[in-house]
């Protein structure tokens, strides 16, 4: 995969697309779901528009580059990721962290991304993990739910997915939990790895292109205790289909798949750990020597 088309950009352009993305920064796409992206180029009845909200400000500057040039580059750098991936349309809407995260700007972010959902008309739409550590996914994640949200019920998307990123989701279960979704990169691992390396100006300072790599390997084998490998890279989703409903609580609903995890490691270790604590450490405790 070594040719690099122009992708049309705009809210315009993404009228009718099968798959959105809806992403913090640029490079969010290609790290955490190159399986999709790539599954949209290859099968002619799927299209990709991806939505980035975030310039990528803040992020480990390079030696020699000043933010400005960052946030240049890295606009530069998603052009290309999404050229290379054959993405149908591509949205930046150039906030920056403090806009993404704020409270008070999360209203305006909402509406925004509902006009852009309901341009494209997506049947699946796609975002990060809401559990996720960053600040800036949750946040997105959490704004591209309450957008679709918005949506009069026939026209929300029927499947919506939060891919893993600044954090993992092997404690979702194992393979046919309820809540996990899986996507194989098996055959295109390779091209899955030149999309991560489009993003130069933060490969400069972090080894991304290796880590998402690993993950997706990881997952692979990962994915059951008890049958060989069949494939060699899975990317891992949340399930957050159910926060569409009308009558759900979104954050309800994702905090019943954290309760799932919680349940499960009560059931697993119940038998074991079931006598309490003689003594709970308190801030001001030290630890005890032990010889």
């Amino acid at each position: 995969m070594d040719d690099t088309t122009p992708v049309p950009e705009g809210e315009r352009n993404l009228t009718g697309v099968s798959d959105l993305a809806v992403v913090a920064h640029p490079d969010d796409a290609e790290f955490l779901l190159p399986a999709v992206m790539l599954a949209c180029r290859d099968d002619p009845a799927r299209s990709l528009g991806v939505v980035v909200c975030a310039t990528g400000a803040g992020s480990a500057l390079p030696e020699g580059m000043d933010e400005t040039e960052l946030v240049a580059r890295r606009a530069d750098e998603q052009r290309r990721a999404a050229g290379l991936g054959r993405v149908t349309a591509l949205v930046l809407l150039g906030l920056d962290s403090a806009q993404v995260c704020s409270p008070q700007a999360h209203g305006e972010l909402v509406a925004r991304l509902a006009g852009l959902a309901a341009t494209a008309g997506a049947t699946r739409v796609h975002t990060h993990d809401p559990t996720d550590r960053h600040p800036t996914h949750a946040a997105v994640a959490a704004a591209t739910i309450a957008a679709l949200r918005r949506l009069p019920t026939g026209n929300r998307p029927r499947e919506l997915f939060g891919w893993e990123g600044w954090g993992g989701l092997g404690w979702l279960g194992w393979r046919g939990d309820p809540h996990r979704v899986t996507l194989p990169t098996t055959g295109v691992d390779v091209d899955a790895v030149a999309l991560a390396r489009c993003h130069a100006s933060q490969l400069a300072t972090k080894h991304f292109d290796a880590a998402v790599a690993g993950r997706r390997a990881a997952n692979a084998t990962f994915d059951d205790p008890t049958t060989p490998d069949t494939d060699t890279g899975l990317d891992l989703a949340m399930d957050l289909t159910a926060c569409l409903d009308d009558d759900a609580d979104p954050l309800a609903t994702i905090l019943a798949v954290v309760e799932h995890f919680r349940a499960r490691v009560a059931d697993t270790l119940g038998g074991y750990l079931s006598v309490p604590p003689t003594h709970i450490d308190t801030p001001g405790d030290q630890p005890t020597p032990r010889t």
